[in-house]
C-alpha cells in the first residue's frame, strides 16, 4: 500500500500520525508512507529525523480569523489543492489519512475526489474544524472512544483507540519518589507550551525544599524564559520541544500536564501519575472533561486553570511526595486503563479496505 498521511500543526495530531506509518512499515511487503503537511507546522521539523518522507503543501487557517482572514485562508486552500493534485499524480496513493489540522483539508479532499481510499482519525471529543469538514466526504473515520465518535456517522466510524508510537506500547517500571533520592519531575506543555505552567510550576518547585530533579518541556521559543524562571535551582533542564518521548516517560515520576486526548493516552500507556492542567480555552471544553475522566479513573488529579496557584501545586506534590502509596496507585490506574493496538487496527481496515478497491477495480 502507499499511504498519504496529512495533517499536523501540533503534537496532538501529528504524532497518531507516526504511529500508523511505523505500523505499516514494520510489516515490510514494500509499503511506502508520505506525509504532507505544512512548511511551517511541527511536522516540517520532526518528521526528517524520523526518517519518514515529507512533502509541504501550501495551506491556510480559518479559525480564529477576521472576514480578510477567513478570505486569505481559503484562497490558501484552494492553491493547497492545486499542490496536492501534483503530490498524488506522482505518489499515486492507494489510500489516505487525515489526522487534524488545517493543513489536512486541501490533501484530504485532493485525494477523495481523485478516487482515492480517504479516512480521518480523531482523538478528540470535539473535532477541530478540518476533520468536521471532511467527514461529509470520507469514507472512514477512526476515532478514539466513543465519545470522539459520537461527532460523526456511526456507519463509518470505527472505536479504534489513539495510535502511539511503538516505543509508548506498553507500560513502564513505575519507581515511586523515596526520601533517598531527588523526585523526578517531567512537566509537558504540549508541542505548543503552556503559558500557565511556564509560569506557575516553576514557583510551585521552588516552593519545596527538598531536592528534585526537573525536565520541563517549555515550548518553541520559551525555553529561555522558563529556564530563566528556575535560575538558581540545581538539577533543572528545560527544553523548548522533547524528541524522545519514552524516555522521558520512562524516567519520570510525577507528571504535570495537559490534557490533550494524544498526552493521556501516552501517560496512561506509560502508566505515569499525571497532575493534569486542561487548556482553558479548548474546543468544547475537551480538555477538561479528558482530565476529569482520568481523575474519575484515579489516574490523575485535575487542577483548572482558575484554580492554579504556586501555593495549591507545591501542596500537591509535596503531599504526592511524602506518601508514594499516591502516585503509586495512580500509576497503576493509569495502566489498568490504556487502551492499546489502535495502530494496527487502522492499518488492518486500511489495507483491507485499499486492496478491496484495487479488486473492485
Amino acid at each position: 500500500m502507499r499511504l498519504i498521511i496529512t495533517g499536523g500543526g501540533t503534537g496532538g495530531h501529528l504524532y497518531p500520525g507516526v504511529a500508523v506509518a511505523e505500523e505499516l512499515l514494520s510489516r515490510g511487503g514494500g509499503h511506502e508512507v508520505l506525509f504532507v503537511g505544512s512548511a511551517s507546522g511541527i511536522e516540517a521539523r520532526v518528521l526528517p529525523k524520523l526518517g519518514l518522507e515529507f512533502k509541504p503543501v501550501r495551506c491556510g487557517a480559518l479559525a480564529g480569523r477576521g472576514l480578510l482572514g477567513k478570505i486569505g485562508g481559503l484562497l490558501k486552500t484552494a492553491v493547497g489543492m492545486i499542490d496536492s493534485v501534483g503530490i498524488l499524480r506522482r505518489f499515486k496513493p492507494d489510500a489516505c489519512l487525515g489526522v487534524g489540522g488545517y493543513v489536512s483539508f486541501p490533501v484530504a479532499a485532493s485525494c477523495k475526489f481523485g478516487g482515492v481510499f480517504t479516512a480521518i482519525q480523531e482523538q478528540n471529543a470535539v473535532p477541530g474544524i478540518a476533520n468536521r469538514a471532511l467527514a461529509n466526504i470520507v469514507a472512514r473515520v477512526y476515532a478514539a472512544d466513543g465519545q470522539a465518535g459520537s461527532s460523526f456517522d456511526p456507519q463509518k466510524t470505527l472505536i479504534t483507540g489513539t495510535p502511539l508510537r511503538q516505543a509508548l506500547g506498553e507500560s513502564f517500571p513505575y519507581e515511586p519518589p523515596t526520601a533517598d533520592e531527588p523526585a523526578r519531575i517531567l512537566i509537558l506543555g504540549g508541542s505548543q507550551g503552556a503559558k500557565a505552567l511556564n509560569e506557575v510550576v516553576p514557583k510551585a518547585l521552588s516552593m519545596i525544599e527538598r531536592p528534585l530533579h526537573i525536565r520541563h518541556q517549555a515550548g518553541r521559543g520559551k525555553d529561555g524564559a522558563v529556564m530563566d524562571a528556575y535560575a538558581g535551582r540545581a538539577g533543572v533542564r528545560v527544553d523548548a520541544f522533547i524528541d524522545d518521548m519514552e524516555e522521558a516517560y520512562r524516567w519520570a515520576q510525577i507528571v504535570i500536564a495537559r490534557s490533550g486526548a494524544l498526552t493521556l493516552a501516552e501517560l496512561a500507556s506509560a502508566g505515569r501519575p499525571a497532575i493534569l492542567v486542561p487548556f482553558a480555552f479548548a474546543a468544547g471544553n475537551h480538555q477538561e472533561a479528558n482530565a476529569r475522566a482520568a481523575q474519575v479513573k484515579g489516574a490523575a488529579v485535575c487542577i483548572t486553570e482558575k484554580e492554579l496557584n504556586a501555593q495549591a501545586l507545591s501542596w500537591l506534590i509535596e503531599k504526592w511526595l511524602a506518601d508514594p502509596a499516591i502516585p503509586t496507585t495512580m500509576a497503576e490506574s493509569a495502566a489498568q486503563s490504556a487502551r492499546r493496538g489502535a495502530a494496527k487496527l487502522i492499518v488492518d481496515d486500511l489495507l483491507q479496505s485499499s486492496v478491496g478497491r484495487k479488486a473492485d477495480g
